[in-house]
């Protein structure tokens, strides 16, 4: 199991000075994060989750919208093989971020995470779809008569416990995509995958949970540790659920 990438949102009602009111902020947490800030130039037509500045530093990106703060964050090599550290360190990321912004603006809504987990099986040369076959056939229970997949895509929710949960299994594969020469015309390139060599494939996992059907709303911070340990809860009860061996994951 690898922890890809947490993507966690905070959010607030829409707000059309929200950068001027934490721009004092955002200079200090990119100077903290050794990024900096960047200031979009956005349509008044845009959507106000759009991002209007930008911090990106080298494990982490923060978006400010006009009624949201959002932290991407991608757990190092030495965290992120196993759930709870990787969760320790994107909330660390998460919290100083959001208690930081929502201090001078933003008044908290609700509160969401996304985390994308990959489960290698195979280093080279395995299509992900050959890895997919076994949870077709236990979650679906559709006959293939021995036909090989084309596709394969699982997504389903619950409303449970004041959240909303979602999830999504699919495969995934690496390529080595290597240019030789130079290329002349950048528009309109046609790529080939089946001509690189896959790396890696294997199972993909997205973790989907947020609260804002909740009526028990505490503080940004309180409630994105209680999202991450929901998520940690429903990660390790999924292979039950799905009715699946845990090696299947």
């Amino acid at each position: 199991m690898r922890i890809e990438q947490f993507q966690i949102v905070s959010g607030f009602d829409p707000e059309m000075d929200i950068v001027l009111t934490v721009g004092a902020s955002l200079k200090k947490l990119a100077k903290e994060l050794s990024g900096k800030v960047i200031q979009l130039s956005v349509p008044s037509i845009a959507p106000p989750d759009a991002p209007r500045a930008i911090i990106q530093s080298k494990d982490t990106i923060i978006h400010v919208g006009l009624n949201r703060f959002e932290v991407i964050t991608r757990p190092p090599e030495h965290v992120n093989s196993a759930f709870n550290t990787a969760r320790d360190f994107a909330l660390s990321r998460a919290s100083n971020v959001f208690e930081r912004l929502h201090e001078v603006g933003g008044v908290y809504q609700w509160m969401g995470a996304i985390c994308n987990i990959k489960y290698p099986k195979s280093s080279k040369d395995v299509p992900a779809l050959k890895h997919c076959e076994g949870l077709f056939d236990k979650i679906l229970r559709v006959n293939r008569n021995g036909r090989s997949l084309s596709s394969f895509q699982v997504q389903f929710g619950f409303s449970e416990d004041e959240l909303y949960k979602s999830y999504v299994i699919t495969g995934y594969e690496n390529r080595d995509i290597k240019f030789s020469g130079e290329i002349q015309n950048s528009m309109g390139i046609e790529i080939d995958l089946s001509q690189f060599p896959i790396t890696e494939s294997g199972i993909e996992l997205t973790l989907d949970h947020n609260n804002k059907n909740s009526k028990q709303k505490e503080s940004p911070q309180s409630d994105l540790g209680k999202i991450l340990k929901a998520m940690e809860n429903s990660l390790a009860h999924l292979p039950v659920q799905l009715n699946l061996a845990e090696e299947m994951l």
